[in-house]
């Protein structure tokens, strides 16, 4: 889905090879967001590393004031 609306924006065709690697690289990130997310909201990240590892990550992603 949402893959999808961003390959309207940033099109694969005629472009060089370095410029395709790098919107391949971008597509990589964006779906790995949004799959972290997704697992995230379904709780699923919490089955998989337990409350205390997902603890500890989303101590050190908040930013400190």
């Amino acid at each position: 889905g949402i893959l999808f609306l961003i390959s309207l924006v940033l099109p694969l065709d005629n472009t060089n090879r370095l410029m395709s690697v790098l919107i391949v690289i971008f597509y990589a990130i964006i779906g790995a967001i949004i799959y972290l997310v997704m697992t995230y909201k379904a709780g699923l990240l919490k089955d998989v590393f337990g409350d205390d590892i997902l603890n500890k990550i989303k101590n050190k992603l908040r930013l400190k004031k």
